[in-house]
C-alpha cells in the first residue's frame, strides 16, 4: 500500500523493476520494435502461411489500430511509472550513491520512451510528473524539437550517475554505455556531429 511503500532500498528497487517490466528496453513481445520498424520496408513479407505480411504497413494505419495503440500505451505507462518513482524516491532512506543510480535508471527509461515516441510521432505530450485527472485531460502535444532536447538532456544527466559495467546478477539493468549509445543516436538524428 502507499502507506507501507517507499520505506526501504528494497521498496525502491521493486518500484524500479516495475519500470523496467513495463518499458520497451529489451522488449520482443507483441509490440516488438524491430517488427514495427521493418513494417516500413519490404522486410516484413511472410511466405510460410496464409498471412501475406507481418506488421505490413502499420505506420500507415490509424492511431487506434491495435499495434499502434499498444506502442503508445506501453510508452506512457512506462513514463507514468518513471514519474511516480521519481516523485517518491526521496522518501526512501538509503545510501545516496545507490539512490542516484536508481534515479538515473528511471530517467533513462523515461527518456528512452520519449526517444522512440519522437521518432514515430514527432511532437508528443511531454509528461514529467504524475498527472491529476484534470491535468491528464488537458495535456497537449509538445514539439518534436522540445522532446528531442529533453531526451538529450535526460540521457546526458543519467549517464553521469550510471555505472560503467554491471555484475552478472544485474544483467539487463542500464549502464552508462547504454545511456551514451542512445544519446549518440539522438545526436546523430539531430545532426549534432560535434557532440
Amino acid at each position: 500500500s502507499e502507506a507501507s511503500m517507499w520505506k526501504t532500498a528494497s521498496d525502491a528497487k521493486l518500484a524500479l523493476v516495475g519500470i523496467y517490466q513495463m518499458s520497451s528496453v529489451g522488449d520482443n513481445a507483441y509490440t516488438n520494435f524491430l517488427l514495427q520498424l521493418s513494417s516500413a520496408t519490404d522486410d516484413s513479407g511472410y511466405k510460410h502461411g496464409t498471412t501475406s505480411s507481418i506488421y505490413s504497413g502499420y505506420f500507415l494505419y490509424a492511431a487506434e489500430t491495435s499495434v499502434i495503440r499498444a506502442r503508445w500505451v506501453k510508452a506512457y505507462n512506462t513514463i507514468y511509472r518513471a514519474n511516480y518513482f521519481l516523485q517518491n524516491i526521496d522518501k526512501v532512506n538509503m545510501d545516496e550513491p545507490t539512490k542516484k543510480e536508481f534515479i538515473a535508471e528511471a530517467r533513462f527509461l523515461r527518456a528512452y520512451e520519449y526517444f522512440w515516441l519522437a521518432q514515430w510521432y514527432g511532437g508528443v505530450p511531454l509528461v514529467t510528473k504524475v498527472l491529476t485527472i484534470q491535468e491528464a485531460n488537458s495535456v497537449s502535444r509538445d514539439t518534436r524539437a522540445n522532446i528531442e532536447k529533453y531526451v538529450v538532456d535526460e540521457l546526458t544527466a543519467a549517464a553521469g550517475d550510471l555505472p560503467m559495467t554491471r555484475t552478472a546478477s544485474d544483467k539487463g539493468r542500464i549502464s552508462k554505455a547504454a545511456a551514451l549509445a542512445v544519446l549518440g543516436r539522438q545526436q546523430m538524428i539531430l545532426k549534432q556531429w560535434d557532440a
